[in-house]
């Protein structure tokens, strides 16, 4: 706990002030039943975030865009305000023992009947009326005694710019929804990467199509069918937009799907996806 806690201050000493961010961020394991194994980010520009106190003395956030919808909640043991450090530990709010930490992530359709977990609470002030200034916390859930985990982390205008992440959006015609198309027509998926925080960390990053006929990666001239997803750039992060032709020979689901991961390890753990469902009729 203490080598946690120790991390919690380090983000704060060493965060940047900068214009007030709000955003959140998943990172579903596969096998996790709230994020159904994806991960997303999410931003102003996606939908409406709320934040007020709830019952406990502790902070709960709502996020609506349209066909997306969370709520997360936080509360310290005994009913007590938060603190800016590491809650361990954690039951499902609200139903949490007087002891434990409150902590309950779900929406759009998903919720755990039980939860354990933990969070970090990076940053939390107030108004002078006693409304919610700023929060910023990092969290990780397990939903029915899973070892999958919902990882992520929320901000409400908050001046910790250190820990927005990078934002991969992922469109063909101009969407982001299901794309119905023929067998054996030629579509262009634009993919737009904004870095934000991790603006030149150095990362593997890859384009991959799934279909009816198995797995194929942009090998950087062309797209190969594979075992092996990492046929990776390796490079620094930056913001860009990348265009791949894509052509479906078969009828059924396909998935296009962008992926990100900091370091360069060659496992395929992207921190940062995304993805568009195709249907080939």
């Amino acid at each position: 706990m203490l080598r946690k806690l120790v991390l919690s201050v380090a983000l704060l000493l060493t965060a940047v002030a900068a214009q007030a961010t709000t955003s959140l961020q998943f990172k579903s394991e596969p096998g996790d039943y709230i994020g159904q194994g994806k991960n997303a980010t999410w931003q102003e520009t996606d939908g409406t975030f709320t934040i007020n106190k709830n019952f406990d003395k502790g902070v709960s956030v709502s996020f609506n865009g349209g066909t997306a919808w969370w709520s997360l909640d936080f509360a310290a043991p005994g009913e007590v305000p938060l603190l800016v450090q590491a809650y361990e530990e954690a039951q499902r709010f609200p139903f949490q023992s007087i002891t434990k930490p409150g902590l309950n992530v779900s929406g759009s359709g998903r919720g755990c009947n039980t939860v354990t977990g933990r969070f970090d609470v990076l940053e939390l002030t107030y108004k002078t009326n006693g409304d919610i200034d700023r929060f910023a916390a990092n969290f990780e859930q397990h939903c029915e005694g899973a070892n999958a985990a919902l990882k992520g982390t929320v901000l409400y205008n908050s001046t910790l710019s250190g820990v927005q992440p990078p934002k991969i959006t992922v469109t063909a015609n101009g969407s982001d929804k299901p794309l119905y198309v023929n067998v054996g027509q030629s579509i262009t998926v634009n993919v737009k990467v904004e870095a934000n925080s991790k603006k030149n960390a150095l990362v593997e990053r890859w384009a991959g199509f799934v279909g009816t006929k198995g797995a194929q990666w942009f090998n950087g001239s062309g797209w190969s069918y594979s075992s092996n997803p990492m046929l990776a750039a390796v490079d620094y992060l930056q913001d860009g937009t990348f265009n791949y032709q894509i052509t479906p020979t078969a009828a059924g689901a396909h998935v296009f799907e962008y992926g990100v991961d900091e370091g360069a390890n060659h496992a395929f753990d992207a921190q940062y996806l995304n993805q568009l469902l195709i249907i080939a009729r």
